[in-house]
Parts: C-alpha cells; structure tokens; sequence
C-alpha cells in the first residue's frame, strides 16, 4: 500500500526554512502522486523520500492517506525526472513566474489564500527570487488591509461635577474580551452610566491583571461613579 501526500492550504511553507530536498519534494505534492510516484519523478529512494514526507507532514505542510499504487502525473503536466537545481522550464509547474503569473490574478480577484499558495510554490521554485519577494509584500499588504479597522477613538465624556474623564485607547488591552468590555464601557461612560462602565471595567481588569492602565480608568469611572450616587 502506498501513500498519497496532500498540501495543506494556508500554510506559508517559505517560513518554515525548508531544506532544498524537501522544497523540491513539496513541488512534487499533489494529492493524487504516491510516495513511489514522487520517488520515481525526483531520483530519490522510496525511503527517503518518505523519511522528507513524514517531516513535511510533521511540520503541519502536507497530510497523508493510505492508497493503492497508480502511476500519475504529478501537478498539472508530466513530470520529467529532473535534478536538483535544474532550472525549470519556462511556463512549467516548477516555473516561478508560472506561479507568480497565477498569484498575481488570483490577488486581483481578491482570493488571498489562492495568492498565497501560488506564491510559496514559486518561493519553492526560486527561494532567492527577488520577485518572489516582492509578490510576498504585496500578499501581506493586502491581508492587513483586509484586516478589520482599529474602532475610532471614543469623544471624552464629562463628569457630573465637571471633571474630565481621560479615555485610553483600546489597545491598552492585549486581550480580545477585556478590549471588548473597555470598549462597552467607553460607550457607557459616555453617556453618563458610570456604574454599568464601572461593572464592565471590573471584568476587564479581572481578565488583564497587571493592566495598570486599565485599572486607573476604572478607578478614574469609580470616583465618578461614586459622585454620581451622591
């Protein structure tokens, strides 16, 4: 029984600092080739090339699932045994610029896992590729772009005895749900409604001890609080 590797989608294979056998074998994977197949396309043994797989596998890049040997084109197009550092053929599937050509469309649909994955197979193609790399920023540029907003800035409330109330900004807190409740909280001060910021600051603070930041607003909204109730 032979076994049948898979990539997995998502992973940025260039960040791993793969060895050059196993960027070459990664070429190679295309879920329908058998670990016999790839070893007879690549020139390496059958153990090897499992021994690469399962690191590879291990390393989160691909996957593997039993099944029955057949002989198969690799990727879209034969694969003719090539060695090491030969250079790819132009417009084939080890063709960096073939990749690069793909992602780039894909990038202007706005498919940015698409994007990616052509560009780490071009990065597996030419690791040293200076338009490799800049296909790579203009990926990231795009993703924090598509990143959700940081929310606006929250206008100052005024206190009840005329005092103003300095609002932090939401990234004091590092966690997710604190951010969320300092915001509430922003909200509600903001209108007046010191004990329900008061309430939601509590539960901030309990979920960033050490936030000294944090707990000087709450304090800040307490007194308020406090003033407020008379």
């Amino acid at each position: 029984m032979s076994r049948i590797p898979e990539k997995v989608g998502g992973v940025d294979a260039a960040a791993l600092k793969l060895s050059a056998q196993e960027a070459y074998l990664l070429m190679l994977v295309d879920g329908h080739a058998s670990s016999d197949d790839i070893a007879a396309a690549s020139g390496m043994s059958v153990s090897d090339v499992d021994a690469a797989l399962d690191r590879l596998a291990g390393a989160g890049v691909i996957r593997i699932s039993d099944g029955p040997l057949t002989k198969v084109a690799v990727g879209r197009m034969t694969i003719q045994r090539i060695a090491l550092g030969t250079a790819p053929t132009a417009g084939s599937v080890d063709d960096p610029r073939e990749h690069l050509a793909r992602g780039q469309a894909a990038l202007a649909r706005g498919n940015l896992a698409e994007a990616r994955e052509h560009y780490n197979l071009a990065w597996m193609a030419d690791p040293g590729s200076v338009e490799v790399a800049r296909f790579k920023t203009e990926i990231e540029a795009r993703e924090k772009a598509a990143a959700p907003p940081t929310p606006p800035p929250t206008a100052t409330p005024t206190s009840s005895s005329g005092g103003g109330l300095v609002i932090p900004d939401a990234n004091i807190c590092k966690n997710p749900k604190a951010r969320s409740f300092l915001l509430t909280a922003i909200k509600k001060a903001g209108t007046g409604d010191y004990g329900g910021a008061f309430r939601d600051l509590q539960t901030a603070t309990m979920m960033e001890a050490g936030n000294t930041r944090l707990a000087q607003f709450r304090d800040d909204v307490d007194k308020l609080r406090k003033a407020q109730a008379g």
